[in-house]
């Protein structure tokens, strides 16, 4: 008896000696959430193996929509998510506790207004009188009511149609309506069926960033980590410097376009720099002393205001609580 309590104890004892190893790869796992979308620096970092090259594990869930990646930030099934920041804001209301600490890309030139060539809309001005389809609830509905508003144009001159891009589309072909509000893929594919693009969030001043967010209990006991993520997309913008038909191609293959409109899709994407992240980007996150009156806290609060006047979310959140710029900071002061 003396001897098998003898022999497990040996055995566990060389468990615990043995196991660092198996230990250190199980503390380099990161899930990672993402929807296709504007993430040219992150579709490289994924395809060139850029986090494990960082030191990580990664493991990608894709999710067709925003509500099943939040509910999975919810259930703490994964720990970083890529998305804009319209569901960065539904998930604050809804009181899922992340944190934005990364900006992927700005997208603010594919929210756009495409004419359809019968209509031959000039200027945003031209949305007078004419049918103008948006799916409601969204950042290019936002774009819609923000493009009326800088013309003083009433929502009542303008005959809005709720509709999915999927069903937009097709109503554009047939120049059932002048012109939609939506965004890539959507837009490319409205202009190789002729449209023309009229104005964007970008011509109106506006950003539209696409933002990492970390659940912040994770982000608590995972800082390292989460320098090697910072690490892992620095070295992919890098790559894209000298390999941009790289980028292009994991467009292409996300978003589900030949190259023509692949390569205008990525001609629209902004790719800011890590330290115009802090400072320099017009939704920069700010340092941790001046996230507060930062571009994406003006950004952010702009959109809640624009989500809660259509009742899209119950309650204002605090999005500057949420703006997380330390792990940037940290990794920046690091080199």
């Amino acid at each position: 008896m003396k001897r098998t309590i003898a022999a497990a104890a040996a055995l566990l004892l060389a468990v615990l000696i043995f196991s660092p190893a198996a230990d250190a790869a199980d503390s380099a796992a990161i899930r990672v959430g993402y929807q296709p979308g504007t993430a040219p620096r992150f579709f490289v970092a994924r395809e060139k193996k850029m986090l494990e090259k960082a030191g990580l594990q990664p493991e990608y869930l894709k999710f067709i929509s925003g509500p099943p990646m939040l509910a999975a930030l919810q259930g703490e099934n994964i720990d970083v998510a890529f998305m804009t920041t319209a569901p960065a804001i539904f998930a604050l209301s809804q009181g899922i506790d992340i944190r934005v600490f990364f900006i992927e890309s700005d997208a603010a030139e594919t929210q756009a207004l495409i004419s359809t060539r019968e209509a031959g809309l000039k200027s945003l001005a031209d949305q007078k009188g004419k049918r103008i389809a948006v799916t409601f609830g969204t950042s290019a509905h936002y774009g819609l009511l923000k493009s009326l508003e800088s013309e003083k144009i009433a929502e009542s001159d303008v005959t809005i149609l709720d509709m999915q891009p999927t069903a937009m589309l097709p109503a554009f072909i047939k120049a059932d309506i002048a012109g939609a509000w939506t965004w890539d893929p959507w837009t490319a594919k409205m202009q190789s069926e002729g449209g023309t693009l009229i104005g964007s969030l970008a011509s109106l001043g506006l950003p539209m960033a696409g933002i990492w967010v970390v659940r912040t209990k994770w982000l608590a006991n995972n800082q390292e980590l989460i320098q090697r993520f910072i690490k892992s997309l620095e070295m992919a913008a890098e790559y894209m410097k000298s390999h941009e038909a790289d980028a292009i191609n994991a467009i292409a293959g996300e978003l589900g376009v030949e190259d023509r409109s692949a390569r205008l899709i990525y001609g629209r994407i902004e790719v800011p720099s890590l330290d115009r992240q802090i400072d320099g980007y017009r939704a920069a996150l700010g340092s941790a002393k001046t996230k507060s009156n930062s571009g994406m806290a003006a950004h952010m609060n702009d959109l809640t205001d624009f989500f809660f006047r259509l009742k899209r979310i119950p309650a204002k959140p605090d999005v500057i609580a949420a703006i997380e710029p330390q792990p940037l900071e940290t990794y920046l002061h690091k080199q």
